[in-house]
């Protein structure tokens, strides 16, 4: 579960990196229209993409690293309890035998 959460979190940064670059090129391009002058009501439209590509983006890099950090507590959690105390019953040819593992 925590290798999925990691996954996950991988590729809700990669999806934040695409908004980042998406809403830069479009504010590039609205500054590039607007160098000398500007006509707001034909850039409207591409700097409100911008805008909304710019939120997707802050809003998929902060679920990406809380999913990295979710996936890296809950691998550890899983990985500290793997390494508990086991108590086991064997069966071999002279009879039973119970095995002990553990760590305190």
């Amino acid at each position: 579960m925590g290798i999925a959460l990691v996954g996950a979190g991988i590729a809700g940064l990669a999806t934040g990196l695409w908004f980042g670059h998406r809403a830069s090129s479009l504010s590039d391009r609205v500054t590039t229209a607007c160098e000398r002058s500007c006509d707001w009501g034909q850039q409207r439209g591409t700097y409100d993409q911008a805008r909304t590509a710019q939120t997707s983006q802050i809003l998929f890099m902060g679920l990406g690293a809380g999913a990295i950090v979710a996936g890296g507590v809950v691998y550890w959690l899983g990985f500290r309890e793997a390494r508990s105390s086991r108590l086991s019953l064997a069966w071999r040819d002279d009879g039973a035998m119970i095995g002990w593992d553990g760590a305190w």
